[in-house]
C-alpha cells in the first residue's frame, strides 16, 4: 500500500505490478538478508546515472508489455524484469554497504530457515526437520518466523513447494510422475 503524503515539483513515480506467478522460473538470488535490509531501509539516495538506468529498464519493460502482437512478449519481459531486479539489487547494495544495518537474532534465524528451506524443500516439508537443523524448538521457530515475516513456517514450506511444483510443471518436459518423484510426493 502506497500513500503519498507530500511531493515536490520534480517528483516522479512509476510502478510495475508483477504477479508472483509471473516471477516463477526467474533465476533470482536467495539473498534474504538484503530483503530484510530493504524493509528496514526502503529509501536510498542514488546517482542520476543509476536513476537513468532504472528508468530506461522501466520504460523498455512498459514498451514491451504494450507489444501484444509479439509472440515472445512474456519471455522478453521476464528477462527484462530479471535484469531490472539485478540492477536494482546492485545499486541498493552499493548504497547500503557502508551503512551498518543491524540484524536481529530473530531475523538471522528466519534467514537461516529460508536458506534451509530453499535447499531442502524438495525432500522435507515438516516444521520439525527445519527446527532440528537450526537447534530450536518447533514452537520457537514458528513464532520467530511469524514475527519477522508475518507468515508461518508451514505457510513458507507450502509456498516454496507450490512455487517449485508450478515451475517444474510450466518449464519442464518431465512428466507429472517424474515431477512427483523429484519432489518426493507420492
Amino acid at each position: 500500500v502506497v500513500h503519498l503524503v507530500e511531493n515536490s515539483e520534480d517528483f516522479l513515480i512509476g510502478s510495475l505490478y508483477i504477479s508472483f506467478d509471473f516471477m516463477i522460473g526467474l533465476p533470482l538470488e536467495q539473498d534474504f538478508e538484503s530483503a530484510f535490509n530493504l524493509r528496514k531501509r526502503p529509501c536510498i539516495s542514488i546517482s542520476n546515472e543509476a536513476m537513468q538506468n532504472l528508468l530506461e529498464y522501466f520504460t523498455f519493460i512498459v514498451k514491451q508489455y504494450n507489444r501484444a502482437e509479439q509472440p515472445y512478449r512474456d519471455t522478453i519481459i521476464k528477462g527484462l524484469v530479471f535484469s531490472l531486479l539485478a540492477e536494482f539489487t546492485a545499486i541498493y547494495k552499493s548504497n547500503t554497504a557502508d551503512r551498518n544495518i543491524t540484524t536481529t537474532r530473530q531475523e538471522e534465524l528466519t534467514n537461516q530457515f529460508l536458506k534451509l528451506l530453499i535447499e531442502h524443500h524438495k525432500e522435507e516439508r515438516s516444521v520439525s526437520f527445519y527446527a532440528n537443523k537450526l537447534y530450536v524448538t518447533r514452537k520457537h521457530l514458528s513464532a520467530t518466523v511469524k514475527q519477522v515475516t508475518g507468515r508461518t513456517v508451514l505457510d513458507w514450506i507450502h509456498a516454496v513447494f507450490i512455487t517449485t511444483t508450478k515451475t517444474l510443471l510450466k518449464n519442464s518436459s518431465k512428466t507429472i510422475a517424474e515431477i512427483s518423484e523429484e519432489l518426493n510426493f507420492s
